[in-house]
């Protein structure tokens, strides 16, 4: 709905990838929800506290305890080829073109990292697609 919204303006989505979250953050991102249900008012039922987040530099909110979070653009009416992927075991998702998420500006980590040659990965990574 955001990417529709964007391109049909003509203009990049930013957006936040985050990192090596607390794995409440992962198992509600993997749930179906309603477009109005929230994945973090989720997450505090799951827990039976309210899940800590913070704000970026734009009011972004960002799941607390993330490892790494990487700051770009989804870039508007751009497409690339992905995949073949396994997914789930039986499951196969053939190629496909998928948005395109590029222009990283910046990450932010977490000062003890759980596993620290992520970092060096993420930064290849992000090298490699600034443009």
């Amino acid at each position: 709905m955001h990417l529709a919204y964007a391109e049909a303006r003509g203009i990049d989505l930013p957006g936040r990838i985050a990192v090596g979250n607390e794995p409440v953050i992962t198992l509600m991102a993997a749930t179906p929800m309603l477009y109005t249900q929230l994945e973090y008012k989720m997450a505090a039922v799951m827990q039976g506290k309210p899940y800590r987040v913070v704000k970026n530099a734009k009011g972004l909110d960002l799941p607390w305890g993330s490892e790494y979070i990487l700051e770009g653009r989804i870039l508007s009416r751009r497409r690339e080829p992905e995949g073949p992927f396994g997914e789930f075991p039986g499951y196969y998702k053939d190629h496909s073109r998928c948005e395109v998420y590029r222009r990283v500006r910046g990450h932010r980590q977490t000062r003890r990292p759980s596993i620290p040659n992520r970092r060096r990965l993420i930064l290849q990574a992000i090298t490699k697609n600034r443009r």
